[in-house]
């Protein structure tokens, strides 16, 4: 059990390094291309194909990838109402599911509402590596506390995967971008923000925030309210299967029970 959590916990920082060694990348390279072309122009015209397969990525984005996404964070706020997430793991699971939705924010709203750059680019790869850690962490730390069923899972697996797609796809259309954001071609890697052209509909960005607040952002900051009022009355972990921490940690070899 003690080296399941060594593993877990390696995982999980590795994946954490991955995130900060993203962020300083950005720096880094930012001040290289600052030292190096003090006044080359940060901006590009875009090409028309260019502007047209972004325009497909947008598309896809807000009618597939985004509706998916906001569904399998509403499915999984389901399931840990089921699996009494109140009374087992309480609200230090629920703060990691936060946590999670905040970290998904700039991989969806960075290509949505800037040009993809290579800092963009950057940026989304910390927020990726980021949100993967935190998920290692969550589900290293609760199945311990609730068991976490085979359907949960699945669903977890679109929480997870949506942000790799949606950081590659974006790493495809602007490819150059990024093998000059790792020092790989001659192109400039360009890492001001600019707002993107054209712009994000008005419609469209007020209802994917009604769509992400209601059903995702609502929906855990009342489990997290649950939860706490729950520590405070001294429940959590009074429903926590007996086999769990026996299974998949926090229990020594030696106070095993047989079964």
């Amino acid at each position: 059990m003690e080296i399941a959590g060594v593993t877990a916990m390696k995982k999980t920082v590795l994946t954490g390094l991955a995130a900060i060694g993203s962020l300083l990348l950005f720096g880094i390279r930012k001040q290289q291309t600052r030292a190096r072309y003090p006044q080359i122009k940060t901006t590009l015209m875009k090409p028309a194909a260019l502007a047209r397969v972004e325009g497909a990525a947008h598309r896809c984005l807000m009618s597939v990838i985004v509706p998916v996404w906001i569904a399998a964070g509403l499915l999984d706020y389901i399931w840990h109402r089921r699996t009494k997430i109140v009374t087992t793991s309480g609200p230090r699971e629920s703060v990691l599911h936060l946590i999670m939705l905040a970290e998904g924010g700039p991989i969806i709203l960075g290509p949505l509402l800037l040009e993809v750059n290579a800092g963009v680019l950057a940026l989304m790869y910390a927020a990726y590596f980021a949100h993967q850690a935190t998920a290692m962490w969550d589900v290293d730390s609760t199945v311990a506390k609730r068991l976490i069923p085979p359907d949960e899972q699945h669903v977890h697996g679109f929480l997870e995967g949506i942000p790799f797609c949606v950081t590659a796809l974006y790493t495809v259309i602007h490819w150059d971008q990024f093998l000059s954001l790792l020092g790989f071609n001659d192109e400039v890697p360009r890492f001001d923000f600019h707002q993107k052209e054209p712009r994000v509909p008005v419609r469209d960005a007020i209802i994917m925030t009604a769509a992400v607040g209601a059903f995702d952002v609502l929906p855990h900051m009342e489990e997290f309210w649950r939860c706490w009022q729950a520590e405070r009355r001294g429940l959590v972990g009074k429903a926590t299967p007996e086999c769990a921490p026996i299974l998949f940690g926090q229990t020594s070899l030696s106070t095993r029970r047989d079964y």
